[in-house]
């Protein structure tokens, strides 16, 4: 069979699969099979498909036919021009987060005196990760509550950093974490409990605990505001990724916490994304 055959094949089988671009996720799978680019392999059409690439492939497409993310069948997720390691342990990264790895490199732009940064809630490390390859001087940590994502974020250091280079803790929030930092940033669990679990009885394939933000999904925002001055430096800055019906909420959180100077940054979609304060 030929690429272009493997293709069309497999383009074909996703069809019915709960995708919307199944043309799309078939070149991605079968690329990934036979050890490619994407690009490289519409350039290789004509060309045949091993029984080992052309088996990886089956095995791909019949998994994303169970719903099973393309992140977790490639084990792999490219976020702001790396490409993180990503099992079931974690999130899949998202184009949207990013929005808050450029707000962070804004403010570390902006404020040479800015050095220590923390990530809570740090995942597969993406945001971290980011933030140290973009920016090599600064003294990066991050935290997470479930072990299994402080290890992914120690493999995707060793992959993209060369080492183990971030300090990192087992930590509820900011829970034990002493401080003081400069930044600190936070893509927390924002989404309310009662989606949460319409999510889960439909089978959402990631971690729900990494999304349930408590009943109304701004309450553990709430609570990592509350503990966020204790850990800054005076004039010290935080950063966080929410929904758009959280915002207003959060501005006033932050104000109430003792945290001044309130701002939105959008993402590319226009919606509010991110917002941040700095700390008295």
């Amino acid at each position: 069979m030929t690429v272009a055959a493997a293709f069309r094949t497999g383009a074909a089988a996703l069809a019915g699969a709960p995708t919307d671009t199944p043309a799309l996720e078939a070149a991605v799978l079968l690329a990934d099979a036979l050890g490619v680019s994407k690009e490289r392999l519409f350039a290789r059409m004509a060309e045949p498909v091993g029984a080992r690439g052309m088996a990886s492939f089956r095995r791909a497409i019949d998994l994303r036919r169970r719903a099973v993310p393309v992140a977790y069948i490639r084990g792999a997720k490219e976020f702001y021009g790396h490409a993180f390691s990503v099992d079931r342990r974690v999130l899949i990264p998202r184009p949207d987060t990013e929005c808050l790895v450029e707000a962070a490199l804004a403010v570390i732009d902006a404020d040479p005196s800015v050095r220590r940064v923390h990530d809570v809630g740090t995942g597969s490390g993406c945001i971290a990760i980011a933030l140290q390859a973009a920016r090599p001087a600064l003294a990066v940590s991050v935290s997470d509550r479930d072990a299994g994502c402080l290890e992914v974020c120690r493999v995707n250091q060793r992959r993209l950093l060369g080492r183990e280079r971030l300090t990192a803790q087992a930590a509820d929030l900011l829970a034990g974490i002493s401080g003081p930092f400069d930044l600190i940033v936070a893509n927390p669990p924002y989404l309310a409990a009662a989606a949460c679990a319409r999510l889960a009885d439909r089978g959402w394939p990631e971690p729900i605990g990494a999304l349930r933000g408590g009943r109304s999904g701004a309450e553990v925002t709430f609570r990592l505001i509350a503990q966020a001055g204790g850990r800054l430096r005076p004039g010290g800055y935080l950063l966080l990724e929410t929904a758009v019906e959280h915002v207003a909420k959060l501005q006033a959180a932050l104000a109430a916490a003792g945290f001044a100077d309130a701002a939105v940054r959008r993402d590319l979609a226009g919606r509010p994304r991110v917002v941040g304060a700095k700390w008295r």
